[in-house]
């Protein structure tokens, strides 16, 4: 979502929300992948309705067929074997649905073939108008929340007219004003029906909107706008998986920025933190996959997962960030590698077909990323997991970090001279 509550409780992310914007006299969220989003998630609840009306459609046909058949006045069982025969092939279609545009399909399929057979019973039963009107309306109210108004609307107002019509005409024809009345009271019932669904969808979409708005708050991070340690957890082990099946590259990069410590002592927290916003942002525009995300992970650490990225790939977004980075000039007035920010990345590159899980391919990165600090800093690293390690540089090994001193009781302990073979002190 576009609107990011910050940090605070479930109830000021919810009093703060001020969108999606939710337009039209149909209810609709005005950013089209928003409402495609909402569609999806809501695809589920859509099918549940619409099999709740099947049930609904078929114990009225078995009830009408078996007033038929056991009732005192004879009547045709055929318009309930009717119905019932189509709710049980749009039962069968109903379990190959996938997606919101093929149950909006389904329920708009299933309104004009209930309506069409209500219109056949009361020519063939005139004794069951009442009933007819009565199903036909509980069924529209049904299909209603599915459906845009847009495509009900043609629909309520055709099945009405062809109810009202169907009845009028029977023989004996009822007299005029008892069709105006019929007329208008159908339309009473049509109008007050779409009235409570425009709620009910307003409702719906607000709580939706409401519900990504603190998923959002707790999946991404207050300061950057980013993703947060628990979105990347997350991500890393739904891609692992989906990789795992696929087979599919996964890469890691871990973006530390240099000296942010000094960068802080030196101009201040404030100034620091609005030095990270321009960071999260930069860090953020270099992903444009649908799977990648970045995330805050540390005071100073930034994480990238690049879903079916391989070394080359991952390796370009790196150069990217830091040309980024270069090009934004970040002022560092106190960084002893120049007048501004600079980041070191390690780069970590798996098959996870091949391993356990992705912790492994993040521990890679972060021990590529110690070295590369080790080193100098404002460097890359980076290496495949399962691979041999890249060889070391033309100076020869790379440097180990400098052991701290031991310290004892009564302070640090000066280290032992060196001695000779003999055992004799060196020098």
């Amino acid at each position: 979502m576009a609107n990011n509550p910050g940090r605070g409780t479930a109830a000021e992310a919810i009093e703060a929300w001020q969108g999606p914007a939710i337009v039209g006299l149909t209810h609709v969220f005005a950013d089209p992948d928003v409402e495609r989003r909402f569609l999806v998630s809501v695809a589920r609840q859509n099918r549940h309705r619409l099999v709740t009306l099947v049930a609904v459609a078929a114990l009225l046909a078995v009830a009408s067929t078996l007033a038929g058949v056991f009732g005192s006045a004879p009547r045709p069982i055929w318009p309930g074997l009717l119905q019932l025969g189509g709710v049980a092939v749009f039962a069968m279609i109903l379990t190959r649905l996938h997606g919101a545009t093929a149950v909006e399909r389904l329920a708009l399929l299933f309104g004009v073939f209930f309506a069409v057979t209500s219109c056949i019973a009361l020519f063939a039963v005139p004794d069951d108008a009442d009933g007819a009107l009565v199903t036909g309306s509980i069924a529209l109210l049904f299909l209603l929340l599915p459906v845009r108004l847009a495509h009900l609307a043609p629909l309520a107002a055709s099945a009405s007219g062809a109810l009202v019509a169907a009845w009028s005409i029977r023989d004996p024809a009822p007299p005029t004003s008892a069709i105006i009345e019929l007329f208008l009271w159908v339309w009473v019932l049509n109008l007050l029906g779409i009235m409570i669904v425009r709620t009910v969808r307003l409702a719906l979409r607000t709580q939706w909107a409401q519900a990504q708005s603190l998923l959002e708050m707790h999946t991404h991070d207050g300061l950057t706008g980013i993703g947060n340690r628990r979105l990347f957890e997350q991500s890393l082990a739904r891609e692992w998986g989906e990789g795992q099946r696929t087979n599919a590259p996964l890469s890691v990069l871990l973006v530390n920025v240099d000296h942010f410590s000094l960068l802080n002592d030196c101009i201040g927290y404030a100034a620091g933190d609005r030095c990270l916003k321009e960071i999260g942002a930069a860090i953020g525009g270099c992903l444009t996959g649908p799977g990648d995300v970045a995330a805050r992970i540390g005071g100073d650490e930034f994480a990238c997962l690049l879903s079916d990225t391989a070394e080359q790939a991952a390796r370009a977004v790196a150069e990217q960030i830091v040309t980024t980075l270069r090009a934004a000039a970040i002022a560092h007035p106190c960084s002893p590698l120049g007048p501004h920010i600079t980041v070191t990345i390690g780069i970590a590159t798996a098959r996870p077909m091949k391993f356990h899980n992705g912790w492994e391919l993040t521990a890679l990165a972060d021990r590529l990323l110690r070295a590369e600090k080790q080193d100098g800093r404002n460097r890359i690293g980076q290496q495949t997991l399962g691979a041999a390690p890249p060889p070391p540089p033309p100076g020869g090994r790379r440097p180990h970090p400098a052991l701290p001193p031991v310290v004892g009781r009564r302070g640090a302990l000066r280290p032992k001279k060196p001695t000779r073979a003999d055992g004799l002190p060196a020098g």
